[in-house]
């Protein structure tokens, strides 16, 4: 019974690694990535995926999903960090 504890430990610890580090694939790469957010005045570079950053976060859904939702494929937000849109997306 202990056995199975461990293993059973150890899997969800793997499991949580593993979806850290595809959550931030997300962001990393343009691959499947159907947005691009341009932000700061830096022009930080940061693509996205529409409906994941709708599902997780009620302020994404409004922007990319709501009414007055822009259907272009790079969103500019000048008047945030780029440190701390990336933060956000994290």
């Amino acid at each position: 019974m202990m056995c199975l504890l461990i293993l059973y430990t150890y899997l969800c610890r793997v499991t949580r690694v593993f979806c850290l580090l595809r959550w931030n694939s997300l962001f990393d790469s343009e691959a499947g990535s159907d947005v691009i957010f341009l932000v700061g005045p830096e022009q930080w570079r940061f693509p996205g995926n529409r409906a994941v950053l709708a599902d997780a976060n009620s302020v994404f859904r409004a922007m990319l999903h709501g009414p007055m939702a822009s259907q272009d494929t790079t969103i500019p937000i000048e008047d945030v960090d780029g440190r701390a849109f990336d933060n956000l997306l994290r």
